[in-house]
């Protein structure tokens, strides 16, 4: 949307999931934060991926 992106992220089953990683776009940059929103948190760009937890059927929507 415009010059940001999202993604959102579902759980679907009722086991947590620990450790779940998401590729992303090659330009964006290194160490970058993004935003997870209605969370008041941010991630890490790591590796060209953002790492987070999920608990059981948990919803993410990511912005950059």
């Amino acid at each position: 949307h415009g010059d940001e992106w999202r993604i959102f992220t579902a759980n679907v089953n009722p086991h947590p999931n620990a450790r779940v990683f998401f590729r992303l776009p090659e330009d964006v940059p290194q160490n970058a934060r993004i935003e997870v929103l209605y969370e008041n948190r941010t991630c890490t760009i790591k590796d060209g991926r953002i790492t987070d937890d999920f608990a059981p059927f948990a919803v993410h929507i990511y912005r950059y």
